[in-house]
């Protein structure tokens, strides 16, 4: 369900393939842990011996798949993933709070704060069990709750006015031709 720009599983849900026969990743293996963009930066820094400073460890939000990637059954602990589409008009964060986003567990995901899905059951978001879960939709709200407000001390772009022309618009234009 969704597409693109959405915060359906059509919109946040991606595969995402691993090939490293010398490395050990086992061939032909498949793994349906919840994980995300987010965790690639720590897998790439596991897997070549990186040692993190404090305070680049303290912007990593993601997790090593390493774990995974050598065993796809490791055990790896259940987390909540956050998706906001954004995009909403100068200024109007605080309307926009519950729109397009969404954020799920390893087994539902809450749609804009009023579609609950279970995605073991109904991968496809078929049928709305909001009313069946309401410690779910309790726990998910808090958390998503926590984020937003975590988040908006980072929103400093928020009222600031963009250039004119889009900068990297205009390099292309200026080396293959073209414009406004």
């Amino acid at each position: 369900r969704g597409h693109k720009a959405t915060p359906y599983q059509g919109g946040t849900r991606a595969p995402c393939f691993f090939r490293w026969p010398a490395g050990g990743i086992p061939a032909g293996a498949e793994c349906s842990a919840l994980s995300a963009h987010i965790d690639l930066f720590p897998t790439l820094a596991e897997i070549t011996g990186a040692t993190l400073s404090d305070d680049v460890k303290k912007q990593v939000e993601g997790r090593s798949l390493w774990p995974l990637l050598n065993n796809p059954k490791a055990e790896w602990p259940d987390r909540t993933l956050v998706h906001h589409v954004g995009r909403w008009g100068k200024g109007k964060a605080a309307e926009s709070k519950y729109a397009k986003c969404s954020i799920q567990n390893s087994r539902f995901t809450l749609v804009n704060n009023e579609e609950l899905f279970d995605l073991k059951a109904d991968p496809g978001e078929t049928k709305n069990v909001l009313a069946e879960h309401p410690e779910v939709v309790a726990s998910l709200r808090t958390a998503y709750d926590q984020w937003w407000t975590d988040v908006q001390p980072l929103l400093v772009n928020e009222n600031v006015v963009g250039p004119k022309i889009n900068p990297m618009k205009e390099l292309y234009w200026k080396q293959f031709g073209g414009g406004p």
